[in-house]
């Protein structure tokens, strides 16, 4: 399996894990369980950022880990 390909999957899994989450959120608004706590915010914001930018995640981990462990690969 190509890098390409496996990009692509990672991207549309992320973006409907992300839709998930918001519609997750909405359902708690609507039927008025959403409590206001700093965990509902973080899972909103997660959800928020891997539905607008679904590789924001996994490129900042792989950034992270390349500069934890000295890798320079960018592929």
């Amino acid at each position: 399996m190509s890098l390409n390909t496996r990009r692509t999957i990672a991207y549309w899994f992320m973006l409907i894990l992300g839709i998930g989450l918001l519609m997750l959120q909405f359902s708690k608004y609507y039927t008025n369980t959403l409590e206001l706590k700093i965990e509902e915010l973080i899972v909103s914001l997660v959800a928020i950022v891997m539905t607008v930018n679904p590789l924001f995640i996994i490129d900042s981990l792989r950034k992270f880990f390349n500069s934890k462990y000295g890798k320079n690969d960018e592929s």
